[in-house]
């Protein structure tokens, strides 16, 4: 039986462990916290930091394993890569290209390098040079470590003094101490994930992205995208750039973009999962075994399959999340919502103790649609649909 190394074990990456299960691989899953709920779901766990590049090496050099699997983290994809290069092991990019795609301002030069349209980006690595570099960043702009995920350390400044302070904070939580200023690009947001095969796109699917609170974490999809056909267009022929320039291997690629009046910018780039159970939103919403061939991928063994872009479902992928702080007294979904959905999980429900509310979800809906126009009125209307009850905590 071939064993895979999973670096992870959160609730998004249950469908993946499920689905290298049923192909009949032996999944041990690993990670610094054993009570990570989706370790139940693995034939073994082991007790060890996937960040730690070194110790995964010795591990799966130990473990004769077959392939590495990241988990929705790009620090996840950075050690597989590291490791899989190191031991010769298939479905993986060379380390160096791992780092270009996954930290912001190495993909950014990419980008500029190969005429692939982002936002124009300030880069400041040493706090005793801010100072000197401030006066060159334009108002409003985005602040982002370069080396997270997930919408950390995030933050939007309209000033010199909050740029000071957002600065700060980012260079506290990156890492590398490396953090990326972006200009600001106001518009529609959206994904596109796609499977790649000997270099060309063998699978497409592009979403709109909805946001909650926090506008930096995704909190819905939904598909078929809002999008033109040739915005669609002009974003694989930016993907299909990117793919030849850094001569990606087979497998997954999954790509996020702003349209600012019809014009597309490329915001991130990842070869690891998205999370929060978007590859079962994917596989629904098109027919196509996206789970399954992105395991495949890492595996070296993509299938060659023709498929058709077209979609014939209305689907949301819908995260529940609260608007504050405290105990989740009671969920409650309207019979309206509850007759849409095909596909749920919650991970946190009754009882559970939310402390950060702009990033924590209590769970995820997948729902459907009869008609395109239901789906958009859905997500416009989706707080009247959702009702959750919180009990404060007080100082």
């Amino acid at each position: 039986m071939k064993k895979i190394l999973y670096l992870g074990g959160t609730h998004a990456d249950i469908p993946i462990i499920n689905e290298a299960k049923k192909m009949g691989l032996y999944v041990i899953t690993v990670g610094n916290n054993e009570n990570s709920i989706a370790h139940r779901y693995s034939d073994e766990f082991i007790n060890v930091d996937y960040s730690d590049k070194n110790k995964i090496y010795e591990l799966a050099k130990q473990l004769k394993v077959t392939a590495i699997c990241p988990s929705c983290s790009d620090f996840a994809e950075l050690t597989a890569s590291y490791v899989s290069e190191r031991l010769g092991l298939p479905g993986h990019d060379r380390y160096e290209t791992a780092i270009i795609v996954h930290e912001k301002d190495r993909f950014r030069d990419f980008c500029n390098e190969h005429d692939i349209r982002v936002p124009k980006v300030y880069k400041f690595e040493n706090k005793k040079k801010i100072d000197t570099e401030l006066s060159l960043v334009k108002y409003p702009a985005i602040v982002k470590p370069v080396d997270l995920d997930s919408g950390k350390g995030i933050g939007r400044v309209n000033n010199e003094l909050e740029l000071k302070k957002q600065l700060s904070i980012a260079m506290e939580l990156s890492r590398s101490s490396r953090v990326v200023v972006e200009e600001f690009v106001e518009g529609t947001k959206h994904a596109t994930t796609i499977i790649i095969h000997n270099k060309e796109i063998m699978f497409f699917f592009t979403d709109d992205e909805q946001y909650y609170i926090n506008p930096y974490m995704v909190a819905a999809a939904s598909s078929p995208s809002s999008l033109a056909e040739g915005d669609i267009l002009f974003v694989k022929e930016e993907i299909e750039k990117i793919i030849k320039g850094l001569d990606l291997v087979d497998g997954l690629l999954h790509v996020q973009y702003i349209v600012q009046n019809g014009v597309p910018y490329i915001i991130e780039a990842c070869r690891r999962p998205p999370g929060e159970f978007y590859v079962s939103f994917v596989n629904y919403s098109t027919g196509f075994p996206y789970i399954n061939q992105l395991v495949k991928g890492y595996l070296g063994e993509i299938d060659a399959i023709e498929f058709s872009t077209k979609q014939v479902k209305f689907c949301i992928r819908q995260c529940i999340m609260t608007n504050s702080n405290g105990t989740v007294e009671s969920i409650n979904i309207d019979s309206y919502l509850t007759n849409k959905v095909v596909d749920s999980f919650f991970w946190n429900d009754k009882g559970s103790y939310i402390h950060d509310y702009l990033k924590q979800k209590l769970g995820f809906l997948l729902l459907e649609f009869e008609t395109y126009d239901e789906m958009r009125m859905c997500i416009e209307e989706m707080s009247n649909h959702i009702n959750i009850k919180m009990k404060m905590v007080e100082d």
